[in-house]
């Protein structure tokens, strides 16, 4: 998986399994025996026109002697998005990324290795130095989701291209593009979003009730996790609105309570506390945003703690982890740990906070999670 090009192991082990010298194979290829000694070597390579002479001989074709595998399987892509999220999280960026468009040019034609890649690239792109940089970044990941959708035939893997190319227009500042590529689609109304519930249906009328249960409590906590997703930009987009905000804060946070949202998704139930922190420190209200970063820190300890990262069933979404199983392919974990927890703990820093940087309670907080990231080795 390092190098894409296995040529010299290849010619060992097809040589070997045909029971022949490197002077029976020289003389074949009418080359020299030494040639044939520096292509096992790695010390050269054939000239091109001799490629289908060998993969003749050993009756395989040219990618199968390079050893190019132009396709990967899921398992794989994920093995490769882990290996590159841990680098990322502990070896210069610009090496990293060097790596990662070296196996793109070497995956062009598969396709969901290249929305792993847009989708790795668009959650370290701030490891980048410099604006200028981060924004290049972002522009290759969308060209990459655009090269899905321009040629890709899976209807899913361009569904989940076209609203990861979404989020990336939206930070690279193209709004009005992103408005004509998910408009029609984002329609709440649109009878897609009701084809989970007629699945359910489906399975029910065939009496098979595990998958049927499966769905619901999937379509029960997408509810929940978009309500409060949705909750969190309601706040973002009310700030001069205290009475609303408070009432917003108030909702969401017993509906966190009631369905255990901590347990089961805590970053979504982390990121709802963020905004409602920022909207008091915006307030000047001191007392309610350490409330509520309590909450947060809270959040992210419990995140990291019991390795809750990804969805999680508890004792009544009790099917959920199977779900995720089986849909592994919808993809891996996001980002790397240490890179999670370093952007966790860099809310810390923002500059609505700044007035609060010298409070007690404040720097409790900031406290307890370093050393609760000391603790699990993530700083």
């Amino acid at each position: 998986m390092d190098d894409i090009f296995d040529f010299s192991e290849n010619v060992i082990r097809l040589r070997k399994s045909k029971g022949i010298t490197q002077e029976q194979l020289a003389e074949f290829l009418g080359v020299t025996k030494a040639s044939v000694s520096k292509w096992e070597t790695g010390q050269s390579l054939p000239d091109i026109t001799l490629l289908p002479v060998i993969s003749s001989y050993f009756d395989v074709t040219i990618d199968e002697i390079l050893g190019y595998h132009p396709k990967l399987s899921q398992d794989e892509i994920n093995k490769v998005y882990e290996k590159l999220c841990g680098k990322f999280a502990n070896e210069p960026f610009e090496d990293v990324f060097a790596e990662s468009e070296k196996l793109v040019k070497q995956y062009y034609t598969c396709y969901p290795f290249l929305f792993m890649i847009s989708a790795l690239w668009l959650n370290h792109y701030m490891l980048s130095e410099g604006v200028e940089l981060q924004m290049e970044i972002l522009n290759k990941a969308s060209e990459l989701c655009g090269r899905i959708l321009e040629n890709e035939r899976d209807r899913a893997l361009c569904n989940k291209a076209l609203i990861l190319n979404a989020q990336i227009l939206i930070l690279l500042g193209r709004y009005k593009e992103t408005i004509e590529l998910i408009e029609d689609i984002a329609d709440p109304f649109s009878p897609i979003t009701q084809s989970q519930g007629m699945l359910v249906q489906a399975y029910q009328a065939m009496g098979d009730t595990k998958k049927a249960e499966e769905n619901i409590q999937v379509m029960i906590i997408n509810g929940i996790m978009n309500t409060i997703s949705n909750s969190t930009l309601y706040l973002a987009n009310n700030p001069d609105n205290l009475e609303k905000s408070r009432e917003t804060i108030i909702r969401i946070s017993e509906l966190i309570d009631i369905y255990n949202v901590v347990q089961v998704h805590a970053n979504t139930a982390a990121l709802f506390y963020l905004q409602a922190a920022i909207c008091y420190a915006m307030h000047g209200l001191k007392e309610d945003c350490m409330d509520i970063l309590k909450n947060y820190v809270e959040c992210i300890m419990v995140m990291f703690e019991k390795e809750l990262i990804c969805i999680h069933s508890d004792g009544y979404f009790d099917k959920l982890e199977s779900v995720v199983v089986d849909r592994k392919e919808t993809g891996p974990v996001p980002r790397d740990k240490k890179v999670i927890f370093a952007s966790a703990l860099s809310v810390f820093e923002y500059p609505v906070f700044t007035v609060y940087k010298e409070e007690k309670d404040f720097i409790t907080l900031k406290q307890k999670l370093e050393r609760k990231g000391e603790e699990l080795c993530l700083i």
